[in-house]
């Protein structure tokens, strides 16, 4: 055989071997297409807490004549009868109306820092950042039909709750 034939084949080979090998490509391409595996990973959902549901109590001191109301979840605890406690692990909610306590906070009022003004049954009130609780702030609130001073400390968050649903008796 002479040359041109080996060079002639070798070429017609090579053509052969392209276009076959073109052919199962695509062949291969529309199996990976059409392919849909036997399992399927599932995401597994996150477990989220469930919120407990959000009661609220109402408040009665008759010493210091106000109502208001709070989460269920505070426990009242046994204090002198114008000073009430409500404790839910480190929050807390105070209700003093005894004239000692009232002068010591105006005296020293200074070294407590103004958080916000807020109004409660239309007349406005100072409400002042509590240094020895975590997100804790204190007001100082007059039960007009009493003429009594009332001192309130409370956590943060529950700012809002008590002053819209607080009432002097």
């Amino acid at each position: 055989m002479n040359l041109r034939s080996i060079v002639f084949l070798l070429i017609l080979v090579s053509v052969v071997l392209f276009l076959a090998g073109f052919r199962l490509g695509k062949k291969i391409e529309r199996i990976d297409k059409t392919y849909t595996p036997l399992l399927t990973p599932t995401a597994t959902p996150k477990p989220t807490a469930t919120p407990l549901p959000l009661r609220f109590t109402t408040f009665l001191s008759t010493d210091c004549g106000l109502k208001f109301l709070y989460p269920d979840y505070f426990e009242e605890k046994e204090t002198a009868t114008s000073e009430a406690r409500l404790v839910y692990n480190n929050d807390e909610i105070t209700v003093d109306c005894r004239k000692s306590k009232i002068e010591e906070f105006t005296k020293n009022i200074k070294n407590h820092q103004k958080e916000d003004e807020i109004t409660i049954k239309n007349r406005k009130v100072q409400v002042y950042q509590l240094t020895d609780q975590k997100g804790g702030v204190l007001f100082l609130i007059l039960n007009p039909q009493r003429t009594k001073k009332i001192l309130i400390t409370l956590p943060k968050n529950l700012l809002n709750l008590v002053a819209e649903t607080v009432e002097f008796l």
